[in-house]
């Protein structure tokens, strides 16, 4: 999740992209829950054009996780087994730093890349079916 421009801005992966196989060590249930709660924040959203912009959805690897909170990130790599799934984040080293330094404005931009790539939530209605 990510705060810019006065609106928070946060990313589901996209239920249907083929990244979903590699993302959790049981896609299914992934695919499930992520159909899930783009449902329920669809339902929240319903009409307000603010919150309409403020989540969308991705279909990349998650090569990095970049979370952002007022003026702080949290950061952090995760670790993949050799079939190139996501290993379990408990107990994985993380960052924190400010969103000013140098380490901070490209984690910034790098989330900005990816929104910049992202669909609309509402843009296929067969994600959340």
């Amino acid at each position: 999740m990510y705060k810019h421009d006065n609106y928070t801005r946060c990313l589901f992966l996209d239920p249907t992209s083929s990244e979903v196989e590699y993302a959790h060590i049981k896609p299914s249930l992934l695919r499930t829950e992520l159909r899930s709660n783009i449902e329920r924040a669809l339902d929240i959203i319903n009409d307000n054009p603010m919150l309409s912009e403020s989540f969308r959805k991705y279909s990349g690897k998650r090569d990095e996780i970049i979370i952002r909170l007022d003026n702080a990130i949290i950061y952090s790599r995760p670790i993949f087994d050799h079939n190139g799934r996501p290993q379990i984040l408990t107990n994985i080293g993380f960052e924190v730093f400010s969103a000013d330094s140098e380490k901070g404005k490209k984690c910034i931009d790098k989330f900005l890349s990816v929104w910049e790539a992202s669909a609309s939530l509402k843009s296929d209605p067969n994600t959340t079916s």
